[in-house]
């Protein structure tokens, strides 16, 4: 893999595949997906097209126009690909015997870069965290923003692998002392 650059990137659960995210590119980017079993062979890729979106970018001035994948994850049973942006666009393909298909596109966080991504064990809720400390919460392919976390700054989240739970980094004040928090995630409404 040397000379391959990229900004992000995520191991199916089998180990048998590498997903790398790209940045930067005036029509859209890239998610290449490498076979770990032989890395000489072609990689799947995925094509983002983002050319109008970065159109309008450089015709506001927009200090950086061009979009790109920030994080990336897989689904817990490997059959979802979920792509987080530079501009909070995220997108969810189904991945399965090594083909993608395009499933659905949000805009949890518009203008806002993700920063993660973590699956929930069901493979239906997806946590995406925003450079802006935020979290959101799509179920089943629906934008969610659960009222127990509005008030949050999110420093950081991970989803329990044994649980139903997700632990989050809260730097709200008065909680400046970035207190690690747990939740239920049947209980976030």
């Amino acid at each position: 893999l040397e000379g391959i650059w990229c900004d992000c990137l995520a191991f199916d659960p089998s180990g048998q595949y590498l997903a790398l995210g790209q940045n930067k590119d005036d029509t859209g980017f890239s998610v290449w997906i490498y076979r770990t079993n032989n890395w000489d062979a072609e990689p799947h890729r995925i094509w983002i097209d983002c050319a109008a979106e970065t159109a309008l970018r450089m015709s506001q001035n927009h200090a950086k126009p061009e979009d790109g994948a920030r994080a990336i994850a897989f689904s817990p049973d490997g059959r979802q690909l979920a792509v987080g942006t530079r501009h909070g666009r995220f997108h969810v393909f189904s991945w399965v015997n090594g083909a993608s298909s395009h499933l659905y596109t949000l805009d949890p966080h518009p203008g806002v870069e993700v920063e993660r991504i973590e699956y929930a064990r069901d493979g239906k809720t997806i946590f995406v965290q925003s450079m802006g400390h935020q979290l959101r919460v799509i179920r089943e392919g629906k934008l969610d923003m659960p009222g127990s976390l509005a008030e949050l700054k999110i420093e950081d989240v991970a989803v329990s692998p044994t649980e139903d739970a997700i632990f989050v980094i809260n730097s709200q004040p008065p909680r400046s002392d970035r207190q690690v928090q747990r939740y239920e995630i049947s209980d976030l409404d």
